[in-house]
């Protein structure tokens, strides 16, 4: 990456200035070449590409294929996805290249502008598409074949393009053309039935997981697409259901208990387990969990709060007492760990051989010893930000890992090198952005 080329190379250049976190421009211009370098190396998918179209919905998915090599190249409207809006903000200023959510999610993406409602928009896209291996699209269906642009269409421009089709409720049924949000296929896919306490009503999970999973499910049919075109040579559509994706995830559908009803919400306390939930402690919370099968457990755990009068009945002894009576045991357990920190807690049952973990804040997370073992949380170079902390990869590959290479891409940043791919001149980019077109 030449940062001297860079379309912002006038903002660059003063944030560079400014920057506290590094000490000079050389620094950073080394940092974004050593990353590119190693991140050029042994790339999974490197050849294939990919172009993004639509919304927030599926930017996982295509954020997946670029960190290990696709060519990854990220389709907006000339006024800019609406996830560029996505908060929270660099620095708390809302801005279209400030958004946190967009700079994390679309790493190693290329970007461009066009105008699929505009006839000419259109011709460049059948263009376009003659030159990617895989479509991503998060459109309502119908609205790709209402700009005649359809995977029936397109595919006779390209047989072997693989498309994937994100959306709530899939492409077909009564709901197909019902708007949807993560919200909504968490609480239609049947999980946030299931989420909360007992004695309140259904909650959600935070973040986006519906946008995930179905990003991460697409992503896998997309390589498997992939392989069975090494087969037959023809591409295929690909059509995902969040709420379908949500119901993958537990065993909601056939896990009727033998009662005949399906699973009910529990909060943080495990149907089998008494001691089996999450406690409050010095300083946050941790998870303990007397497992039933573990021969001798209830006794260390008696044990360790001090073998208390309230649990000396030789009931206590019956599994299913302990659950039947579980508040008793959680005052006991509640008492007991007022004064004691997670660390002390987590070492404690460890010597036990209990089962007991902390629940990490995301700070806690980032300064955990086993995160900074597997170097997960990464500092990454920005051209504009300078060096931002981001998740990597959460998989480790000894033949082809996965790389960062570029920043999220600002608005419209790679027109002038895919657009002149395509044949256009400059003075064809030119009358096209006077045109709106991109």
């Amino acid at each position: 990456m030449d940062i001297k080329t860079h379309p912002l190379s006038n903002e660059i250049s003063s944030c560079l200035r400014t920057a506290q976190d590094l000490n000079s421009q050389i620094q950073l211009e080394k940092m974004i070449r050593e990353f590119t370098e190693e991140g050029s190396r042994n790339q999974a998918l490197l050849g294939l590409r990919v172009l993004e179209i639509g919304d927030c919905t599926g930017e996982y998915c295509g954020k997946l294929l670029a960190d290990l090599g696709a060519e990854v190249i990220k389709l907006e409207s000339p006024d800019g996805s609406r996830c560029r809006r996505e908060p929270p903000f660099k620095n708390g200023v809302a801005g279209p290249a400030q958004s946190l959510h967009f700079l994390y999610f679309n790493t190693n993406k290329k970007g461009i502008t066009l105008d699929l409602r505009n006839p000419d928009g259109r011709e460049i896209f059948r263009k376009l598409i003659r030159s990617v291996d895989v479509v991503t699209e998060t459109f309502a269906p119908g609205y790709m074949e209402e700009l005649g642009l359809g995977y029936n269409r397109i595919s006779e421009l390209n047989p072997s393009l693989i498309v994937a089709s994100i959306t709530c409720f899939g492409q077909r049924g009564p709901y197909r053309n019902y708007q949807g949000s993560d919200l909504v296929a968490f609480a239609m896919g049947g999980l946030m039935y299931v989420s909360g306490s007992p004695s309140g009503p259904p909650v959600t999970a935070p973040e986006r997981q519906a946008f995930l999973a179905g990003s991460t499910y697409a992503a896998f049919a997309i390589l498997v697409a992939l392989w069975n075109r090494l087969e037959t040579g023809s591409g295929q559509h690909i059509e995902v259901s969040l709420m379908d994706c949500l119901a993958a995830m537990e065993n909601l559908v056939s896990g009727k208990k033998d009662n005949g009803n399906y699973p009910r919400r529990s909060g943080s306390q495990h149907r089998f387990a008494a001691p089996g939930t999450i406690y409050p402690c010095k300083d946050g919370f941790v998870h303990i969990f007397v497992s039933n099968s573990q021969v001798g457990s209830w006794q260390r755990f008696l044990d360790w709060v001090g073998n208390p009068i309230e649990l000396a009945d030789p009931d206590w002894e019956d599994p299913i007492y302990r659950r039947r009576h579980v508040e008793r045991i959680d005052q006991v357990v509640t008492r007991h760990l007022e004064n004691l920190s997670k660390r002390e807690i987590y070492e404690q049952l460890q010597e036990r051989h209990i089962p007991c973990a902390p629940v990490n804040s995301p700070a806690d997370f980032v300064n955990d010893g086993q995160t900074q073992a597997r170097e997960f949380v990464v500092d990454i170079p920005h051209p504009v930000w300078g060096q931002m902390r981001f998740p990597g990869a959460p998989y480790k590959m000894s033949g082809s890992p996965w790389r960062y290479e570029m920043p999220a891409p600002s608005l419209g940043e790679y027109n002038n090198q895919i657009y002149t791919q395509l044949g256009f001149s400059q003075e064809d980019i030119l009358a096209l952005y006077a045109s709106h077109v991109i």
